[in-house]
């Protein structure tokens, strides 16, 4: 089964607009037409010359395996329609080669038949995976097998591959080729977030998870690996909450990362999560509008990389009551500079012409200050190193500023 654009916030997969940097081996690409066209029309006849063809000069078994993950990543084709049951699934290892499509099994024996033609040591794994239609609220988690995927031996040692997540994903009722290395020699433990064997022995890990313990685990795409994040406090699938709750994470510090809110319907509420850090410890902060199931879902990417940010994780969360507590709109400048909200984190405000409300920020900049109904109050550095002082708030919209160079730069607004 293959991974679905509609399983993470707002139905993205891997997620959302894909950011893939990432491209297939030269060799995979560059099969001299005639062999190529000589193995797709008949490859039992051709097998062997076309493998020779594609690994010529390859001595490394890693690079071998690299390059026949990616042939058959780019030119096999989800049958997005064969598995909505609109048309007959082919799962003939050459048939599958002949007609370039097909679903995880027949990706899987077009990567066997590859890789123990190269002489390399593999199996494939059948299990349940957490892919198409996975609903983190849909109650118990039961096995079924419904995906497969492919262990090889290298350096006498099992590693794991799914050559069919690799290859794309389904958006509604098309596939979206989307080419990635997310899932090739992914380590074990990774790995176990969203696949579990039939045989607990292909786990690979000691002791291997129980199927009760795999289920209550949360759904860690290999992007959130990929980007080196981390949770601090292992936590569950669905969680228990208030009316607010903190998620603390491993964020490297050439990484973005933001969070959104949705609950069951599929409504996203503004302004209900914000996510600081200091150093690589960051926080998601979330406060819920009313008592009920919601999904987080984290979003992140590279400072340096340009599109838009990458789904990487989800997690339920179970509120027992809600709030009208809002956090502020950051700016640009707020994530790039690595500012912090200390206090206040939320609004409402007590406003009056005697109320004086308490703030206090942190930014990398040597001025700071807070504007109210044309107002502005300019904060000072306390010994801690963040700018505080009190203001007086009567009306909305609040709005705190950074001064960078001569310029004032607003990083954060309650409205």
């Amino acid at each position: 089964m293959l991974r679905s654009i509609s399983f993470f916030l707002f139905l993205v997969l891997l997620l959302a607009l894909p950011t893939n940097a990432q491209s297939p081996h030269p060799n995979a690409l560059n099969v001299p037409t005639g062999i190529d066209s000589k193995f797709r029309s008949d490859p039992e006849k051709n097998l062997t010359e076309f493998v020779n063809s594609i690994l010529k000069g390859i001595t490394s078994d890693e690079e071998k395996i690299r390059i026949l993950h990616d042939w058959t990543a780019v030119n096999i084709r989800y049958d997005v329609e064969g598995y909505f049951g609109n048309s007959k699934i082919v799962y003939n290892t050459f048939d599958v080669i002949k007609t370039g499509k097909s679903v995880c099994e027949g990706y899987c024996n077009v990567l066997e038949l590859l890789l123990t033609t190269a002489g390399i040591e593999n199996k494939k794994v059948p299990g349940y995976a957490r892919g198409y239609g996975f609903d983190i609220f849909a109650g118990n988690e039961k096995f079924e097998s419904n995906h497969a995927w492919t262990a090889v031996k290298l350096n006498g040692k099992w590693e794991l591959i799914d050559v069919t997540w690799n290859s794309g994903f389904i958006d509604g009722i098309r596939f979206v080729p989307n080419y990635s290395l997310g899932y090739f020699l992914i380590s074990p433990e990774k790995f176990v977030y969203t696949h579990f064997p039939e045989n607990s022995e292909w786990q690979l890990i000691s002791p291997p998870h129980s199927f009760e313990e795999f289920s209550n685990m949360p759904y860690l795409s290999d992007r959130f690996f990929a980007l080196g994040l981390d949770l601090i406090n292992k936590p569950a699938r669905i969680l228990d909450a208030g009316a607010e709750f903190k998620l603390d994470i491993t964020i490297p510090n050439d990484i973005l990362i933001m969070a959104k809110l949705e609950d069951l319907d599929g409504n996203s509420y503004d302004k209900a999560t914000i996510t600081q850090r200091v150093g690589e410890k960051g926080t998601v902060y979330i406060v819920f509008p009313k008592k009920g199931n919601f999904i987080l879902t984290l979003f992140a990417k590279h400072k340096d990389e340009s599109g838009s940010y990458s789904g990487v994780a989800d997690f339920g969360l179970k509120a027992s009551a809600g709030s009208d507590a809002k956090f502020p709109m950051l700016f640009k400048k707020f994530m790039e500079f690595g500012c912090r909200l200390i206090s206040p984190l939320t609004k409402p405000f007590k406003m009056g012409p005697d109320q004086m409300v308490d703030f206090e920020f942190y930014a990398p900049v040597e001025e700071v200050g807070v504007e109210c109904d044309e107002l502005i109050t300019m904060l000072t550095k306390n010994t801690a190193g963040n700018f505080a002082g009190k203001v007086k708030i009567t009306s909305y919209p609040v709005r705190v500023f950074m001064k960078i160079g001569d310029r004032l730069q607003f990083f954060c607004s309650w409205e």
